[in-house]
């Protein structure tokens, strides 16, 4: 969804902003900001229904590399990691996310680089609430602006490290700007234009606050494919904020056999087919984890529950019975 950004030298950068925020403040007066709106009126009164504190600045433990020409987008997820204790460099990123034809980053390749750094990197919701929940619990979030026109587009990444929900403010790592102070419905118009596009990378064994259950799961998929340790950590830390969740059980249970840690597994699946008795995969697994703990009458009794239940795995269940038994006949 999100484009690459035109070529901007970081005199460039200042221009376009200048114009930009110039262009914004004149339009804002006009044009609703309803996401600047809501969280403002979320702090009126004595009830904060954010659930967050009024400002937060996470510019001290965000370095900092300023976005020179072509990197603009390995110098925000730099940034990023660097957060997360990666040692990360825009030039050590730069061929996995910059597409010199089209002079930019795309978003899957922001995810996906994060995700080969082994950190659990998702797309957040697209709101404004969103981010500024992640930076107040301590995560800085990639955001994508245009800091164009309708007509001629100017696509930039920045990184949010802070708010002030009273002065308006959102703080930025952008361009040669280290700590930019934009107006809250200022940024929103600008990241409006982008599709409200944002994304955080974070230590697997931290979760990101806001995204639904399900986006944490697939992306704990996604760096499963990748980095299997690291995604078995993001599995562990999502049964605990949601342990009745059989999909992280079960994604828990397969990292664990994936790594050579049977007794793990054993006990992830022994808690996916708790919480779903009827779940012939999860009898499958669990009777293969037990295989290989060699505790062959446990693995039969577990097999043959998945071969009562049936399904389109069938075939795969009947392949783990047989292995059970060829162990069984081996000396």
């Amino acid at each position: 969804m999100a484009r690459p950004n035109r070529r901007l030298t970081a005199d460039a950068v200042r221009f376009v902003r200048a114009i930009t925020l110039t262009a914004a403040a004149l339009l804002v007066a006009a044009c609703a900001t309803p996401q600047t709106d809501a969280v403002r009126a979320s702090m009126r009164g004595t009830h904060d229904t954010l659930g967050i504190g009024p400002a937060r600045d996470l510019g001290s433990r965000v370095p900092y590399f300023a976005q020179e020409k072509d990197q603009c987008g390995p110098a925000t997820l730099a940034m990023v990691l660097g957060a997360t204790g990666r040692r990360i460099t825009p030039d050590s990123v730069q061929a996995s996310v910059f597409t010199p034809g089209r002079h930019g980053s795309f978003a899957p390749e922001m995810l996906a680089a994060a995700r080969r750094q082994g950190r659990l990197a998702v797309q957040l919701p697209p709101r404004l609430d969103a981010v500024l929940r992640e930076v107040d619990a301590g995560n800085p979030v990639i955001v994508l602006q245009n800091l164009g026109l309708a007509i001629y587009p100017v696509w930039h990444y920045s990184v949010v490290v802070g708010y002030d929900i009273p002065a308006g403010i959102i703080w930025l790592r952008s361009g040669p700007e280290p700590h930019e102070g934009m107006f809250m419905d200022v940024f929103e118009h600008t990241w409006d234009r982008s599709g409200d596009w944002a994304m955080v990378a974070t230590d697997p064994r931290r979760p990101p606050a806001t995204p639904a259950l399900d986006t944490l799961l697939d992306a704990a998929a996604a760096l499963e494919r990748v980095d299997v340790r690291a995604s078995h950590y993001a599995y562990a830390a999502l049964t605990r904020r949601a342990p009745g969740s059989y999909a992280a059980w079960m994604g828990l249970g397969n990292s664990a056999f994936e790594m050579d840690d049977p007794a793990n597994a054993v006990t992830a699946f022994r808690r996916a087919v708790a919480l779903q008795p009827a779940a012939a995969d999860a009898w499958n697994n669990l009777a293969a984890s037990l295989l290989a703990q060699h505790r062959l009458g446990d693995a039969r009794t577990a097999i043959t529950r998945a071969l009562v239940l049936g399904g389109p795995h069938h075939d795969l269940y009947e392949q783990t019975a047989r292995e059970i038994d060829q162990a069984g006949k081996t000396p």
